[in-house]
């Protein structure tokens, strides 16, 4: 799921706070580019 993210640098000792603030960062620049 990772990989589809574009996160090479994932791994599975990451916090879920990191990988929830990357996710919302992911989603604000997703949402940004459809306008």
């Amino acid at each position: 799921m990772a990989a589809a993210y574009g996160w090479a640098d994932y791994t599975p000792d990451m916090s879920e706070p990191e990988i929830q603030s990357r996710l919302l960062a992911l989603n604000l620049e997703r949402s940004s580019d459809q306008r």
